[in-house]
């Protein structure tokens, strides 16, 4: 897979859309790539990218909502924003039901646009690294290369996402 070196993925079926949104982020200093074809999105993301995706809604060879749910596959914690013109508030709230993090009508606010993406984009590069600073932490805490061990691992690194406590119980000498 290619290095994902862009902090942007704008998927639009229109050109000239294109064009603008990416000059817009290239003036805003932030790496964009630009995609005509929504069926090539997901080849472009994988788990863990530190970036927002910006798409249109509707596109004549995938939808919107679709590529949507397709991104959530991959990542449901990528920040997705959603953006149309032919919005009405029953397609605003099943996009942000399916995981859209905004919704926007067209035309846009240029600086509103840049204001929401920076935001966004701060909020994911400050969730990766924060994951991955957790998964060394568990790297160096937990010695060992067994099978058991590297399941724990796996779970402990599921169990760090959570917004909950956690408690471990085990057999006194099970070294919990």
């Amino acid at each position: 897979m290619q290095t994902l070196n862009y902090s942007v993925l704008l998927v639009d079926d229109d050109q000239d859309v294109l064009d603008s949104y990416k000059h817009l982020m290239d003036i805003a200093g932030l790496t964009a790539k630009a995609l005509l074809d929504p069926t090539e999105a997901t080849g472009y993301l994988k788990r863990d990218w530190p970036g927002v995706v910006l798409l249109d809604m509707y596109m004549p060879q995938m939808h919107g909502m679709e590529l949507l749910e397709k991104i959530k596959q991959i990542d449901d914690r990528i920040p997705v924003i959603v953006i149309t013109g032919h919005g009405d508030i029953p397609i605003a709230v099943d996009a942000v039901r399916k995981g859209a993090c905004e919704f926007i009508e067209k035309p846009i606010n240029p600086a509103e646009l840049l204001e929401m993406l920076k935001s966004h984009l701060d909020l994911r590069r400050a969730f990766v690294e924060q994951k991955k600073q957790m998964v060394a932490t568990i790297d160096k805490s937990l010695v060992g290369k067994s099978a058991q061990l590297e399941q724990i691992r796996h779970l402990l690194s599921q169990y760090l996402l959570l917004e909950n406590h956690v408690v471990i119980w085990g057999e006194s000498g099970s070294g919990r």
